[in-house]
């Protein structure tokens, strides 16, 4: 309804909104419904990706710890083998090749240990960082 020119001019409309390109919409409907589908594979396509490398990476620490703990068993029964074989060089009873022999056998063993504990530390760490559990924290003084 309006009124103009101080009532002088009176009037009344109807306003209809009618969509003709019905085709076209659906269309549009249509492909957001396969965009939204798309997306939502491709969530759950990094979903299982990302779950996969962590079973993978907790699988991984697992065994590193495991190595490590048999690499430092087979370490500490080298240096006792190397104890006595030192006590039975000191006795006369074992020669000098015999005891060089063990003392090598003892460096590497230990050299296994090591390596085989810096590459559990590694997984656990790498864990840590990957379950956003380690964070670095600035104190306030810039360091």
């Amino acid at each position: 309804l309006f009124s103009e020119r101080s009532g002088m001019e009176q009037g009344a409309g109807v306003v209809m909104s009618m969509p003709l390109g019905g085709g076209h919409r659906r269309a549009a409907a249509d492909r957001a419904s396969a965009e939204g589908n798309a997306a939502q594979l491709e969530h759950m396509s990094v979903q299982r990706t990302v779950r996969a490398i962590a079973d993978a990476d907790l699988s991984s620490a697992t065994l590193r710890l495991e190595a490590w703990k048999n690499t430092d068993l087979s370490a500490q029964s080298a240096a006792s083998a190397l104890a006595r074989t030192e006590r039975g060089y000191q006795l006369g009873q074992i020669d000098l090749a015999d005891l060089l022999y063990a003392r090598r056998q003892a460096g590497e063993a230990r050299r296994s240990e090591i390596m085989a504990r810096s590459e559990a530390a590694r997984a656990l760490l790498k864990l840590e960082i990957d379950s956003h559990s380690l964070w670095v924290v600035h104190d306030e003084d810039g360091g």
